[in-house]
């Protein structure tokens, strides 16, 4: 199973992650209330762009880029 949405830079771009355990790596989603966690993090990487978050009861938690960048900074 697959999950797709927009990744919350407004960017664009589509993340697509797989909940199945044979893969690697892979996600677990725990739906409370209509609030979604999503783990482990989301680490979406594309022509110098990176997009580095976790998405915990229905929030955006934005990583802060080792370089100091905004969310969905290019490098």
């Amino acid at each position: 199973k697959w999950i797709a949405f927009d990744c919350p830079c407004r960017k664009g771009h589509r993340i697509m992650i797989t909940l199945d355990r044979a893969h690697r790596p892979h996600w677990s989603i725990l739906a409370n209330c209509k609030r979604v966690t999503i783990s482990p993090s989301v680490d979406y990487h594309s022509d110098g762009r990176r997009c580095h978050y976790f998405i915990r009861q229905g929030r955006v938690e934005w990583v802060k880029d080792v370089f100091g960048g905004p969310r969905g900074s290019r490098r």
